[in-house]
């Protein structure tokens, strides 16, 4: 934005420094609930009821807009990193696809951001109505805050976070709008960070919550990536150390040393949950367009210690963990009495949120029914339409997604396999060859196997029956399915071929397979599809009209070789043709004087050869140990096979 020429460049009103009287409140110290509240004045006083951006003296010069909204910023900027939120993007350089490359303060007191907004706040563009465009928005504990990038004015909103379409509602003025500060109430939106405790649970046999989360969503529903501390690994890594260090301080009093549920091989829990590979596991395993809220239960930790049990988030619960029941607020802490005995301890068994183990997995004997595929480990992901194909799954959406699924599956499957008396290496089904099976099923080469097996676009669910591999272990079948990773064990030694689920179809390869579902697949002849090993197709799924060709083309090969097997009439024009025929019996001659000297692959053939005709070899053989006698002076017909009377 030009300065204007026809106006006199206002002065900034004298006392911006005590316009920021005081920190920001929390929304809890609000006296109105469930609307919008102005805690901030505007970074200037308009000169006149309405206008363009002339009317706003903070907007006539870069350096009079540094000073008052980028210091603005700065305030909200500090007010959000102490409850765990971190600002990312900007409201107003997204619109032209600029990111921050700095802090909030730095980044809307910039140029770039100036001459952005000056470009969309154009001369004749009323101001009054355009700022409602611009406001951003970001949920914190006990409500939400936002600033508007034209004015600079802060408001705040107690209680639940409001939907967008609210962004626009009138605000409370300032006055009056603040209830007196309470030294028990936390400003920081935290809670006290004290050691973990059993003595901070107000009651038995209840989890009770010992720490906030160390985020929310920035909108209503919002999945992983409105979430703030998952916007880069240095936030991820500010936001969690602390939490996971308080988790891995009392477990580590208690002789338990946690390991990582979602990544086995990290060392050092306090470490390794800050850390970029576990953030990025973590996203992994979140799904974009699924509400943060509906998968947070999927990710619960615990662990059984003497007197209770722990699971992260920092949740406590003295005596036997219940299930299903929300979380207490935590007591504060009672020092300990001098002298007072500490538990004994004990060697505990850690477990993760999803249950122990299933008994298949260890013991195929603990399962109740015969002969029936029971899942133990489920699908990566359901398709999220009726009649989907390939990219209706959220985890074959990119090569990502799949690897951490499926690279998990396969190592479960691998280890299955791997305890039996003998172990059994897998080897793929879909793909030709491969080098490892844990690298191998998340690898982009069979990423790329799976699409072209089940077609890519066409309805994968009656065809996903068709994905199952299985092997024969002890006492039992145990096999996995190689496009979404769900394994399932059978008890029993028959193949449970035909003991499946109800609506499954049958495995490929066997007979009886429904037309519908062959079509799927292109025309190539069975023992040349690609991507499938010959030895998984049974004899009996190959059909004989189309071997018969087979065998009928090999055999007259086969009568071709064997020169007395064709008429006379049919080999005399040929001698008569071929001046040079006795070079090639020569070789012939040598050929058999030293046997050794052919090709392998030939000698079954030859040995084949003198088997069938003992008696006319052994003529033909010493007809070829005659000198020739001129050949291609034979002009009559069968003349080369009669000797001459000098014979």
């Amino acid at each position: 934005m030009a300065s204007s020429s026809h106006l006199p460049p206002p002065s900034l009103p004298q006392e911006q420094q005590p316009m920021l009287a005081g920190p920001l409140p929390d929304p809890a110290q609000l006296q109105q609930e469930l609307r919008w509240v102005q805690v901030r004045p505007p970074a200037s006083e308009k000169i006149a009821a309405s206008g363009d951006w002339h009317i706003w003296p903070h907007m006539q010069s870069k350096e009079n807009w540094k000073k008052t909204m980028g210091a603005k910023a700065t305030e909200v900027e500090a007010f959000l990193e102490q409850r765990k939120v971190w600002v990312d993007t900007c409201e107003v350089c997204s619109r032209v696809g600029r990111g921050m490359r700095g802090g909030m303060g730095a980044h809307v007191g910039g140029l770039h951001h100036f001459k952005d907004l000056g470009r969309m706040l154009a001369d004749g563009v009323d101001v009054g109505r355009a700022r409602l465009d611009f406001w951003q928005q970001w949920n914190i504990p006990r409500g939400a805050l936002r600033f508007n990038h034209v004015d600079g004015v802060v408001e705040m909103w107690k209680g639940d976070p409001p939907a967008p379409t609210q962004a626009s509602a009138p605000a409370v003025g300032a006055t009056g709008a603040l209830l007196p500060v309470s030294h028990h109430l936390v400003v920081s939106g935290a809670m006290p960070q004290r050691d973990l405790s059993f003595d901070q649970c107000p009651e038995p046999n209840r989890w009770t919550k010992l720490g906030e989360a160390i985020g929310m969503p920035t909108q209503i529903d919002g999945d992983f990536n409105s979430c703030p501390f998952l916007a880069s690994k240095s936030q991820w890594k500010q936001a969690s150390a602390l939490p996971a260090l308080r988790v891995e301080k009392f477990l580590r009093a208690k002789n338990i040393y946690p390991q990582c549920m979602l990544c086995p091989t990290g060392v050092g829990f306090a470490v390794h949950v800050p850390a970029e590979k576990h953030m990025k596991k973590l996203c992994e395993n979140l799904h974009e367009g699924i509400p943060l809220r509906e998968v947070a239960a999927q990710f619960w930790q615990v662990w059984r210690v003497s007197g209770g049990a722990i699971r992260y988030n920092h949740e406590l619960c003295k005596g036997e963990p219940p299930a299903g029941q929300a979380a207490l607020p935590g007591l504060p802490i009672q020092p300990p009495a001098q002298g007072c005995p500490q538990p004994q301890l004990q060697l505990q068994l850690q477990q993760q949120a999803n249950g122990p183990e299933q008994p298949g997995v260890s013991d195929p004997s603990a399962l109740s029914i015969d002969n029936v595929w029971c899942p133990i480990r489920p699908r990566a992901s359901m398709p999220t339409s009726v009649g989907g194909d390939c990219d209706a799954y959220p985890h074959y959406a990119s090569r990502t997604t799949f690897k951490a699924a499926m690279t998990h599956a396969a190592t479960e499957i691998v280890k299955i396999l791997g305890r039996q008396p003998i172990a059994i290496d897998p080897e793929c089904k879909v793909c030709e060859r491969c080098r490892g099976y844990e690298q191998h099923l998340g690898a982009d080469k069979h990423y790329r196997a799976v699409y072209e097996k089940l077609n890519g676009k066409v309805e994968v669910e009656p065809l996903r029956e068709l994905m199952w591999q299985q092997w024969r272990i002890k006492g039992s079948w145990v096999r996995i399915n190689e496009f979404d990773g769900a394994i399932e064990i059978s008890r029993g030694d028959p193949e449970p071929g035909e003991a499946r689920l109800p609506g499954s179809a049958a495995p490929l390869g066997i007979p009886g397979l429904p037309p519908a579902q062959q079509l799927q697949y292109p025309p190539v002849p069975p023992q040349h599809r690609p991507g499938m090993p010959s030895q998984q197709l049974p004899p009996w799924s190959q059909p004989q009209q189309a071997q018969q060709p087979q065998q009928a083309q090999q055999a007259q090969q086969q009568q071709q070789a064997i020169p007395w097997s064709q008429p006379q009439q049919a080999q005399q024009p040929q001698q008569a043709q071929q001046p040079q025929q006795w070079i090639q019996q020569w070789a012939q001659k040598e050929d058999q004087r030293h046997p050794q000297q052919q090709p392998q692959q030939q000698q079954p053939q030859h040995q084949q050869q003198q088997h069938q005709q003992p008696q006319h070899q052994q003529q033909h053989q010493q007809l070829q140990l005659l000198p020739p006698q001129q050949p291609w002076s034979h002009q009559q017909p069968g003349g080369h096979q009669q000797p001459g009377p000098d014979t």
